[in-house]
């Protein structure tokens, strides 16, 4: 917890590390601060059938070369909160077996930036593997060289949600690859080399998905 009145920075550092069957979050960030955000780094480690990372209000989260399986509810990572920024970094890892994968919700002023590389979100039921919805600050992925596959959805943009994708496959998604959930300040753009193919294939879309592919 990042209390109200601090003048440094919360920090916790995970590396070679096994968290396993706590059946609530592995790890809970609540920033209770104005202007100061708790940081957690996480490389070469396990977090099995938790509850996954939880962020309320502000954090920075940097996972590398390490494996999130069996998490949730809500997702295996997961934002929510109105009071800071929020910023995801994943790298070379993978994310799977879960209600949700990467989760940004926020409210208030808040914003957030997700950046995914080198990794895979798989098997992701019955939510989406990432879902983005912001406030005026916006909520913004960059996607770079992923495996998105055979979850229920694949990138799912809510209110103010903004998706950069490069190099990525996004394949198997049985109720859609890329979903707009909503008209209002979103966009996806594709730069260069996106394979997105074969989905759609299960439940139809709900009504207010527009497009799905």
């Amino acid at each position: 917890t990042q209390p109200a009145a601090s003048f440094g920075y919360a920090w916790l550092g995970l590396e070679r590390v096994t968290i396993t069957r706590t059946f609530t979050a592995a790890i809970q960030l609540t920033n209770n601060a104005t202007n100061r955000s708790p940081t957690v780094t996480i490389n070469d480690s396990a977090i099995l059938n938790t509850g996954g990372i939880k962020v309320s209000n502000g954090a920075n989260v940097s996972v590398a070369r390490s494996t999130i399986d069996g998490c949730g509810p809500p997702a295996c990572l997961d934002a929510s909160g109105a009071a800071n920024f929020v910023n995801f970094e994943v790298v070379n890892s993978e994310i799977k077996h879960g209600p949700g994968g990467i989760r940004v919700s926020l409210d208030g002023a808040a914003g957030g930036i997700v950046n995914l590389a080198d990794s895979r979100v798989t098997q992701i039921f019955p939510g989406e593997a990432i879902y983005l919805r912001g406030t005026t600050n916006g909520v913004q992925l960059d996607a770079v060289r992923n495996m998105i596959n055979s979850n229920n959805r694949g990138i799912a943009v809510d209110t103010n949600g903004h998706v950069k994708l490069m190099g990525n496959q996004i394949v198997w998604n049985s109720t859609g690859g890329l979903v707009k959930l909503s008209q209002t300040n979103t966009y996806i753009e594709s730069l260069n080399n996106n394979y997105i193919t074969s989905n759609g294939w299960g439940p139809g879309s709900l009504p207010d998905e527009v497009p799905a592919i």
